[in-house]
């Protein structure tokens, strides 16, 4: 049988065109095994003549055990590695550096995709996010709860991730993209339990092998994909437990900034979405963003990211920042060139649709089935999607009247001064 053609470094976006039947369980994109992209990798697998694949933990994302995790070879930028280097050098230094995820080793991997930097890290447990996002046992529709820590466990949290910010600042690095998501809980000392025990057992795990529509064999791709079997029952439960921060791929030092900063939607400041001058401010802000999110339960900005293109979807978070913080200085609307569509010459709000000028706001909506479809090839980082343009966005309230009405029962007045004082202080515009 003939070798299949070398697939394209982006993968089409008609389905028809897919190398692999679609699978049914909860792992990576098949399609995304190509040049450019993930290392084909197995269980039982040799990395760099030295580490065993023995468990899947993820994807996305002198120890007897480690994690080893592998980036796709997409840009070719390994900047990162130099960051982690730099940081795993100072890290004896500073007692902070126990917050960040140690770097232990890193190589280059050379596959059928290219070249994969590869990270081998302490390892840790599951995230703050998929802890708080996991399915509930019991799903009571009438009386649904907020997903939350208790305050005290929160503080915890947010505490460590603090700490862990700190050593990065202080070594001039931003990590620029920080998350719920890149927050991880420690584990017990791996060292004590047997290679058996943690061994993920191929028989016993839900996988698929991959199936090719044209049935050749596929050089690029793993022969299966399998589910992920994170450390969650390995996780330390006593007063040594503490969160660590991980994934520095967004990282830069502070007098290099890259020129696109990629950083989550909700929790992106001012200066990133607008493309200015960069710092270290934007690490507080998004933890600011998540100081509310963890203690209430809700996001504090509250933005709906498959449903508006990338203009409209920034206009909204500007509009937010005006009503639940405070009116934008000139320092910041002059550098948002859509801001007299929105606000008037004394910073009242006008009654205009995001993403739309006030001459389209006057048109219907029906010009939208006379658009044609385009086939392009698919880039989920340059995905766009129609505006929307049902009218103004509701007011919002501010952030006192957002956080009294949902702070934790437990958190008295005075706690609430002081938190909101500290969410202020975070939460101040770069002018």
């Amino acid at each position: 049988m003939s070798e299949p053609a070398t697939p394209p470094a982006q993968a089409s976006a008609r389905q028809r065109e897919w190398r692999f039947t679609e699978t049914g369980i909860p792992c990576e994109w098949a399609e995304s095994y190509r040049p450019g992209g993930f290392h084909p990798t197995h269980l039982g697998d040799i990395m760099n003549d030295r580490y065993e694949i023995i468990r899947k933990l993820g994807n996305g994302s002198s120890n007897r055990f480690v994690v080893l995790k592998i980036g796709v070879s997409k840009n070719g930028n390994h900047a990162h590695l130099a960051i982690q280097r730099d940081l795993a050098s100072k890290a004896a230094e500073d007692s902070d550096s126990r917050y960040v995820v140690a770097l232990l080793d890193s190589f280059i991997q050379e596959g059928p995709n290219g070249h994969h930097p590869c990270l081998i890290l302490e390892p840790m447990g599951p995230s703050v996010s998929s802890i708080l996002n996991a399915p509930r046992k019991i799903l009571d529709l009438r009386n649904m709860q907020p997903r939350r820590f208790s305050t005290q466990k929160t503080k915890a949290i947010l505490r460590d991730v603090l700490c862990g910010l700190r050593f990065l600042h202080s070594n001039d690095i931003v990590h620029g993209g920080l998350q719920s998501g890149n927050m991880l809980f420690s584990v017990r000392d791996l060292n004590l339990i047997s290679v058996d025990d943690l061994r993920q057992d191929i028989n016993s795990s839900r996988i698929e092998y991959l199936k090719r529509k044209v049935g050749k064999i596929d050089k690029w791709a793993p022969k299966y994909l399998i589910v992920a079997m994170p450390l969650n029952d390995y996780v330390r439960t006593d007063e040594e437990q503490h969160v660590k921060i991980i994934d520095l791929e967004s990282a830069f030092f502070e007098s290099e900034p890259p020129p696109r900063i990629v950083t989550p939607v909700a929790l992106r400041a001012p200066e990133t979405i607008l493309g200015g001058p960069v710092s270290r401010s934007i690490d507080i802000w998004s933890l600011g963003c998540l100081l509310f999110e963890l203690l209430t339960g809700m996001p504090l900005f509250q933005l709906a990211v498959m449903g508006n293109a990338d203009e409209a979807l920034d206009d909204d978070h500007m509009i937010q920042f005006a009503e639940v913080l405070s009116p934008l200085p000139e320092s910041i609307t002059s550098k948002w060139p859509r801001a007299g569509r929105y606000f008037g010459p004394n910073g009242e709000r006008l009654d205009a649709a995001v993403g739309k000028s006030k001459e389209d706001s006057l048109h219907s909506d029906d010009d939208l089935d006379e658009e044609e479809e385009e086939e392009d090839d698919f880039d989920d980082d340059e995905m766009e999607f129609p505006t929307g343009g049902f009218g103004p966005p509701l007011p919002c309230d501010p952030l006192e009247k957002l956080f009294g009405d949902n702070k934790p029962q437990d958190v008295d007045e005075d706690e609430e001064k002081t938190i909101l004082s500290l969410l202020r202080w975070m939460l101040q515009y770069e002018v």
